[in-house]
């Protein structure tokens, strides 16, 4: 018999059991957004599900982050402009981007109203990945 404990094949998070996260740190702060994550009892995992909310950027600088892995992002409602490396894409609901996220990027809701983003991130290196989901996702932006 072995004290480990089975590994975790299927994960259901209802809508309220979701984690929501609000931005805790400057560097967080200057992303500027909220978000929830969608699976979140599972360790042994290369993918992270975010809901994340982006409200209106008017007015603020957001800093652009990078990170290892792979991004996924699908605009839900809303619209945003996603900075990535230098080059700006504009995209509303229903449009995708997949990118490398270790190059330069960030988001900004040019809108007024804020807009709805699925993220899903993917470790390359899973075995080395902190507990903190927002450190998996965005490293250490003290």
């Amino acid at each position: 018999m072995s004290d480990q404990k089975p590994k975790l094949e299927v994960e259901v998070i209802k809508s309220s059991q979701r984690w929501r996260i609000k931005p805790h740190t400057n560097g967080a702060e200057s992303l500027n957004y909220s978000y929830e994550a969608l699976s979140h009892h599972m360790s042994d995992k290369m993918m992270f599900p975010y809901l994340v909310t982006i409200p209106p950027s008017h007015g603020k600088s957001i800093e652009p982050s990078s990170h290892d892995g792979e991004e996924f992002i699908y605009i839900l409602s809303g619209s945003i402009k996603a900075n990535i490396d230098k080059e700006s894409y504009h995209l509303k609901k229903g449009d995708t981007v997949y990118f490398d996220p270790a190059i330069n990027h960030n988001f900004i809701n040019e809108g007024y109203t804020d807009a709805q983003v699925l993220v899903c991130l993917i470790n390359k290196k899973n075995n080395s990945m902190p507990l903190n989901a927002f450190e998996r996702a965005y490293g250490d932006l003290k």
